[in-house]
């Protein structure tokens, strides 16, 4: 993901483990996503793909450190991140 950031670049690249681990990295609740086709995996349509797409478009709620906003998507990163920094999928 770490060619995905065009606008707000320079914030979202300074996003760090600990930024999504204490909900302190400015990224909104939730990803928009579409409908999922069918009701077995609502989640279905939020794929890596989406997430990069979203950062690569919409600027940070906040300055990465600067306030507190729960966030899912920030689940979502810090878990992508700790598999990659873990080598596991």
């Amino acid at each position: 993901m770490a060619g995905a950031c065009r606008r707000g670049e320079a914030e979202v690249r300074q996003v760090g483990l600990i930024d999504l681990a204490t909900q302190s990295g400015g990224l909104p609740r939730e990803v928009p996503h579409a409908q999922a086709k069918s009701t077995d995996n609502p989640f279905a349509p939020i794929t890596v793909e989406a997430l990069e797409d979203f950062l690569g478009k919409e600027p940070l709620l906040f300055k990465p450190g600067r306030s507190v906003h729960y966030s899912n998507f920030a689940f979502d990163l810090f878990a992508i991140g700790m598999s990659k920094a873990a080598n596991k999928p």
